[in-house]
């Protein structure tokens, strides 16, 4: 998949990546856009509309023209009731005892006070059940946006399945927005499907 339009900050040069803009550039409209190399997600950055994103508890999850991080559209989360609430993106398969780095933009609707949000990984294994791991958290505010990155570790234990990657806040009810979620790492040779 084309990745060209996703953005990568980092402002320590010690610790900089290829893909990323170490020049300590703002997160607010950044002038030069830099490729995240290999990201394996499709329509992370909702582009192409609103799937394959799907609601997580009461969460209403649609698409916004106005606000958005990079491109012509960012995915808009409101009517929440719980912290758990949010959008969600479904990953079909991932390969164990291997990991994964994220990134998502996120920011809070206009009004809303500074609250974390955070991006965790839910899936459901068949020894242990479900499990949701937290993969990075950010303090998210309704002036910029916000880059949300971490490390994902998959090792189930046995098979896995209903694998989603969503944004959750600790603030239950606020309302925030979702862009250019990217995904790198290592799929699954022996899966005719890519992660979508």
């Amino acid at each position: 998949p084309d990745a060209s339009h996703l953005l990568a900050f980092n402002t320590n040069p010690d610790t900089c990546e290829p893909w990323e803009d170490c020049s300590g550039g703002d997160n607010e409209d950044p002038d030069v856009p830099v490729t995240v190399p290999d990201n394996l997600l499709q329509n992370g950055d909702a582009e192409s509309g609103l799937s394959p994103w799907q609601p997580r508890g009461e969460a209403q999850v649609t698409l916004d023209t106005n606000t958005k991080h990079n491109g012509n559209a960012s995915l808009f989360t409101s009517n929440r009731s719980a912290g758990w609430h949010g959008a969600a993106y479904p990953i079909k398969t991932l390969t164990p005892n291997n990991a994964y780095e994220f990134r998502v933009w996120v920011r809070l609707a206009p009004g809303t006070p500074p609250t974390d949000l955070k991006l965790s990984m839910e899936y459901q294994d068949s020894v242990d059940g479900v499990h949701y791991r937290n993969v990075g958290s950010s303090l998210a505010t309704a002036d910029s946006w916000t880059l949300i990155s971490g490390t994902y570790f998959h090792a189930p234990s046995g098979s896995a399945s209903g694998l989603r990657a969503y944004v959750e806040s600790a603030n239950a009810t606020a309302s925030y927005y979702i862009d250019d979620l990217s995904m790198t790492g290592i799929v699954d040779s022996a899966s005719p499907e890519e992660p979508t």
